[in-house]
């Protein structure tokens, strides 16, 4: 029964070690006056993720490796 828990606790590291995860960074800003936009919702298309702008205009969110949309609002 321990021989089987390593294997398993092996194997599922192994799987989440193996996805590439890459972090999506930028700013947001309104397109007439180029101001950031504080607390803009910056959401993924068909996902439940999503992050908030700083008091910046900043946002980062951490993804794997995929194509995405990107929304904000």
């Amino acid at each position: 029964m321990g021989r089987a828990l390593t294997l398993l606790f092996l194997f599922s590291s192994f799987i989440t070690y193996s996805q590439n995860k890459y972090t999506l960074s930028g700013y947001v800003r309104d397109s007439m006056s180029g101001e950031t936009l504080i607390g803009a919702s910056v959401m993924i298309t068909g996902q439940s993720k999503g992050i908030v702008s700083n008091p910046y205009g900043f946002y980062s969110i951490t993804l794997n490796e995929a194509s995405y949309t990107l929304v904000c609002s």
